[in-house]
């Protein structure tokens, strides 16, 4: 059966460091949103003017904290 909702959207993939540990991900660019998936979550926001790569860190910095936040909860 053919695709007919149009091309997917294309996984680049992208890394960063927090507190000297590196973490993986990737992100898409659909329809003006970035949606960005990573360890254990996935976010998506407006690209509005910001540069793909620059947001999808950003985000991928906020799913890891998350992460680690869930991982070693504060009593």
């Amino acid at each position: 059966m053919p695709n007919t909702r149009g091309p997917q959207p294309r996984h680049v993939d992208i890394a960063i460091v927090r507190d000297g540990n590196p973490y993986t991900g990737s992100y898409t660019v659909e329809k003006g949103l970035v949606t960005v998936t990573g360890i254990g979550g996935t976010k998506t926001t407006q690209l509005g003017g910001s540069e793909p790569k620059a947001l999808a860190e950003m985000l991928l910095s906020e799913i890891v904290a998350e992460h680690k936040a869930k991982m070693n909860p504060k009593p």
